[in-house]
């Protein structure tokens, strides 16, 4: 009995191994991972910075780029609400920027671009993003976006786990072919693009180089106690290089209510120079070498924010987006890139700044056109002690 009740026993184990067994096999657990539009990054103050490089006909070309998301506006006959993404050169000083438009209804983002007295569709991404899906883009009856596969894809030396492949086609006359990578929490990583029909070239192609999030700089995120110092190599077009000017805060001085005076000391090569910089409230007014330029820095600050001086040359300051660079003092992931235009009757500077957070200045470049000639300098930070 007692052997029949354990041969049962042992059959039935055998059994319930089996279903196990074959449950495990045939129907293994899958996880299911998705890209949903929660993780697509849609905060107003977003910055993507880009390496952009173009492929024409005659000649090839790379520039930096910024993509950032600047605010809110409503556009088209129904006033659709919308993110205002502009994009533009980081490192050239003209005023070339791009303007887009992004169209977020429920699950589906819709990117329009202005043209003439309208907009038309240039891309659309239906959330949540899988490998398989498919859709018409909205260019035109038979234009489609697809993803084709998920999987690491390097840029720049990085990689990024969860690339989304994705297709995107429109036909016309000829075929364009646009190719987007995108990972959740960071957007889109790379594109390329293929069009025989553009005049200017055929071929183009955009790869990321760091992604910021919304952030402010608070003045306390600006070193400015006494016996700080900063040395820099300063480049010049008419003395050429100096391999060492440093920069120091002398003295804090208060001037009256929430007024602060403090004399930054510049030793040059056999010369020397004291600048007046006043700190009133959240504004700093900073004059630079000796007079030679000058610039106000109202905070907090973040990205997109724009100011003007009052004053009969109104000069004007942009916050264009956050760009990683690198000096002789290291890498700086995270800096601020600022650029000033001051106009007057006979003369104008452009001048662009990057702050870090606790480092302050690490890099200004400007150019000077007045009466005595044009002047171009750039200052590259080296060391900084606090």
């Amino acid at each position: 009995m007692k052997f029949r009740q354990s041969i049962i026993i042992t059959l039935l184990l055998i059994f319930v191994c089996g279903l196990i067994s074959c449950s495990g096999k045939n129907n293994p657990v899958i996880v299911p991972t998705e890209f949903s539009i929660d993780d697509f990054p849609h905060e107003i103050g977003t910055v993507w910075e880009y390496q952009r490089y173009r492929e024409g006909s005659i000649a090839f070309d790379t520039d930096t780029f910024f993509t950032r998301i600047d605010g809110m506006a409503k556009i088209s006959d129904d006033s659709l609400s919308v993110l205002v993404v502009i994009s533009g050169l980081l490192t050239a000083y003209g005023n070339y920027s791009d303007t887009m438009y992004w169209h977020i209804a429920g699950d589906t983002v819709t990117f329009y671009k202005p043209e003439a007295d309208s907009y038309r569709v240039t891309q659309k991404l239906i959330f949540p993003i899988e490998v398989g899906d498919e859709w018409n883009t909205g260019l035109s009856t038979d234009s489609k976006t697809y993803i084709n596969e998920k999987s690491p894809k390097t840029i720049l030396d990085k990689t990024y786990q969860n690339s989304y492949q994705i297709t995107q086609s429109e036909t016309f006359s000829i075929e364009a072919v646009q190719y987007y990578s995108y990972v959740p929490e960071i957007g889109m990583i790379h594109t390329s693009q293929f069009d025989p029909s553009a005049p200017d070239g055929i071929g183009e192609t955009w790869s990321l180089i760091s992604f910021h999030q919304p952030d402010k700089f608070e003045l306390t995120d600006f070193p400015l106690q006494v016996g700080a110092s900063w040395t820099y190599k300063v480049h010049t077009n008419y003395i050429g290089t100096i391999d060492a000017v440093t920069v120091t805060i002398q003295d804090s001085i208060s001037t009256g209510v929430d007024s602060i005076r403090q004399n930054w000391y510049f030793d040059f090569p056999n010369q020397e120079a004291t600048t007046n910089n006043l700190l009133v409230q959240n504004k700093l007014f900073v004059i630079w070498q000796n007079n030679l330029l000058s610039f106000d820095l109202f905070f907090p600050f973040k990205v997109g924010e724009n100011w003007h001086t009052e004053g009969w040359n109104t000069p004007s300051m942009n916050v264009l987006g956050r760009q990683t660079i690198t000096t002789e003092a290291g890498t700086f992931e995270d800096t601020y890139l600022l650029r000033v235009y001051n106009s007057g009757f006979e003369d104008y500077a452009i001048i662009f700044i990057w702050i870090a957070k606790e480092y302050g200045i690490v890099k200004i470049s400007f150019t000077i056109d007045n009466m005595f000639g044009i002047v171009e300098e750039s200052w590259e930070l080296t060391n900084y002690s606090p």
